[in-house]
């Protein structure tokens, strides 16, 4: 299939399907581990990090302070995350995954791999091929923010 990439409706088509089975892999991550999305993607991200500021949390995750301090808040107290002082500045607060936050992340990561790649084993090489290059350049190709610096 050959894609123009000037047709707008079929791109639109194409951003829908992506949409769609990003947001029911986010639900079924949501239902299974009893986690809301933002819960998830906070997790993952600090699985990525060492530790972060609560300011670095809310500018990563696009929302204010305020949210992402409350949202730090829920996850400790389910005790996935810990935080602790800053040695260099005593103002700063850092978070990081706590053991049982690295449990679960793990967890969450493993079955939507198996989740994946189950789906993924009927597909032709070629096509897990340019599944796989096009996933590589998915932040890029939908960064809303290289449009907003032109």
């Amino acid at each position: 299939m050959t894609l123009d990439i000037t047709d707008r409706e079929s791109i639109k088509a194409i951003l829908f399907k992506v949409l769609r089975g990003v947001y029911r892999l986010e639900q079924y991550e949501v239902n299974k581990f009893g986690l809301t999305f933002q819960q998830i993607y906070l997790l993952k991200f600090l699985n990525r990090s060492s530790k972060l500021s609560i300011g670095n949390i809310a500018n990563e995750m696009r929302m204010k302070l305020f949210s992402a301090t409350r949202l730090a808040d829920q996850l400790e107290g389910k005790k996935l995350i810990k935080r602790e002082k800053s040695k260099t500045d005593r103002r700063s607060i850092l978070v990081s995954l706590s053991k049982k936050g690295q449990a679960l992340i793990e967890q969450i990561d493993d079955n939507s791999l198996d989740l994946i790649l189950d789906n993924i084993s009927g597909f032709p090489k070629d096509k897990i091929e340019a599944f796989l290059l096009t996933s590589e350049h998915f932040e890029e190709i939908l960064n809303p923010e290289v449009q907003d610096e032109k």
